[in-house]
Parts: C-alpha cells; structure tokens; sequence
C-alpha cells in the first residue's frame, strides 16, 4: 500500500509514467485485452491475473499486466525473439492500444479468418486471453517485416 503511494506522489512529480507504477481500472484492462469485464472479473477470480483493491474497485499493476500475456504465449512455432521488448502501448488520450482480435487481422491481412487461424497456428505471435487468441500490434509489424517477400 505504501509502495502504491509513493509510486502515485512519484507520478505525479514526475510527468512520465513508469510501468512499475501505473495501474490499470478493470475497464481499461478488458479494453486492452479486447475482452469483456467478465473475462477479466473470472481471470482475477481464477487468480490468473494480480489484483490490487483500492476502496472497493480492483487495479491492475502494468507490470503484471505485460508479465500476463508472456505467460500466456500460444502455443506455435513463433520465434521468442518476437517477443522481447514487449510493453503495454498507450494512445495521445492515455489509454491502452488494445490487443488485435482475429476478426481485426482478417482485415489488416485482407485474407479469410481461416487463413488468419492458419497463419497464428504457424507462427504469428500471439497471446490466448480467455480462450481467444489476440495479437499485438508491434509484434504484428514486426512479424510482417520478417516475412515480406
């Protein structure tokens, strides 16, 4: 609790926020893993994932966060190499990137869901949140560049 504080009074002295002590709200966290609330309420009840209550409401540390989907790798021929350097990337307003869905990468790839499937079944990396497979959108680029033709 008084490690929180002091992260939140160094936070708010300092403009740049470090990952050790940012945390998410349960919404933001769905919002990044492009899940539902109640994905994140049974992962937290299933102790899948670290909470932290502050007057009632669960908050989520950014650096579990990022630990999280490391742990939650599919399970493919993706290179692990991919995956160094992973960080949770936030937009202008401050809020999590999310995650992309398969549905997302159907369109980004302009291919069939099948072969979306087929492409994170060989060796796309990605993470599985509550059954679903999801993709980040740097280890994305950084796949796309390995692989062009």
């Amino acid at each position: 609790m008084i490690q929180s504080l002091e992260c939140e009074l160094e936070d708010a002295a300092d403009q740049t926020k470090n990952s050790e002590c940012r945390f998410l709200t349960s919404k933001e966290l769905a919002d990044y893993l492009t899940t539902s609330g109640r994905t994140v309420t049974r992962l937290r009840e299933k102790k899948e994932l670290n909470a932290h209550k502050f007057g009632g409401q669960y908050r989520y540390k950014e650096s579990d966060i990022i630990a999280w989907p490391l742990e939650h790798k599919y399970k493919n021929n993706a290179d692990d190499s991919f995956f160094s350097g992973f960080s949770i990337r936030y937009d202008e307003s401050k809020k999590p990137i999310p995650l992309i869905t398969t549905r997302e990468l159907k369109e980004i790839l302009r291919n069939s869901l099948r072969t979306v499937y087929r492409f994170i079944d060989d060796d796309i990396p990605a993470f599985v949140v509550g059954g679903q497979k999801r993709v980040d959108r740097p280890l994305l680029e950084k796949w796309v560049t390995k692989h062009k033709y």
